[in-house]
């Protein structure tokens, strides 16, 4: 064999191609918010940068986002989750498709933004501020 050795591209993979990470931009001043990026930091993301919400132009963000390795691709709030689960275990990332599934993502959306957990501006205080309406 002429690639012995060698993981073929076509296999399935533990671990994906991390030469430019996806980033998930998460509020660190915000409390729900830095318990989301704690559990991702405990599970070890492959191929993904977890970088504060702060760091964006003050007001641009309202829900967790999440932005593909080539930046053509932003997700935010529960599909941004859904597509950061991808970057976990193969399990997290079929999670993550059901999550998307039309219909169910918006009723989840609608469950958080109801349970207190809806968008708000990563801000320079200890919570994050609310949005006005």
């Amino acid at each position: 064999m002429p690639h012995q050795g060698k993981l073929r591209r076509w296999l399935p993979r533990r671990h994906g191609d991390t030469a430019a990470p996806a980033t998930l931009y998460i509020a660190f001043t915000c409390g729900p918010c830095s318990k989301v990026r704690a559990w991702f930091e405990r599970h070890h993301p492959v191929g993904l940068q977890i970088v504060a919400a702060e760091t964006l132009p003050y007001g641009s963000i309202k829900r967790i986002r999440y932005v593909s390795s080539d930046g053509a691709f932003m997700d935010e709030g529960v599909g941004a989750v859904a597509r950061a689960f991808e970057h976990i275990h193969p399990g997290y990332a079929l999670l993550g498709a059901v999550m998307r599934l039309p219909g169910l993502r918006q009723l989840i959306q609608a469950v958080l933004d109801a349970a207190g957990f809806g968008p708000r501006i990563p801000g320079e205080a200890s919570s994050c501020a609310l949005p006005e309406k």
